[in-house]
């Protein structure tokens, strides 16, 4: 298992610095910014919404990077997983993980009003 607040935060910075730059980016182009200059000097009424995407592409890189590291941690000295960590009711989870050769003891048999989120079908 994976440390939740860490995935969290992760989330969060990943979500903020990606509407910060692509969001900001589109405002930019709507404005009529050129794209491929190799030195955009010349346009310097862009330059603030520039920086504004700089700073949003390093709190999304950071994001990323807490989520990756997050996950290498919990490979490494997490703890074990229960055997149906979202109760979940559908197939996959009614079984042991990881799943026994032929995935359930004997053949399950299943209403056939069952729904995995215990509505009727």
């Amino acid at each position: 298992m994976y440390n939740e607040m860490v995935a969290k935060i992760g989330f969060w910075l990943a979500f903020v610095g990606s509407n910060l730059v692509f969001w900001v980016m589109m405002s930019i182009g709507v404005e009529e910014m050129p794209r491929r200059y190799y030195d955009y000097s010349q346009f310097a009424q862009f330059e603030p919404m520039q920086q504004l995407m700089t700073v949003g592409a390093f709190i999304l890189g950071v994001g990323f990077g807490l989520t990756i590291l997050n996950w290498i941690f919990g490979a490494i000295s997490g703890k074990p997983a229960p055997d149906n960590p979202w109760k979940s009711r559908s197939l996959e989870w009614t079984t042991a993980t990881p799943p026994p050769p032929g995935n359930w003891p004997e053949v399950p048999i299943i209403d056939k009003n069952w729904h995995p989120y215990g509505e009727r079908g």
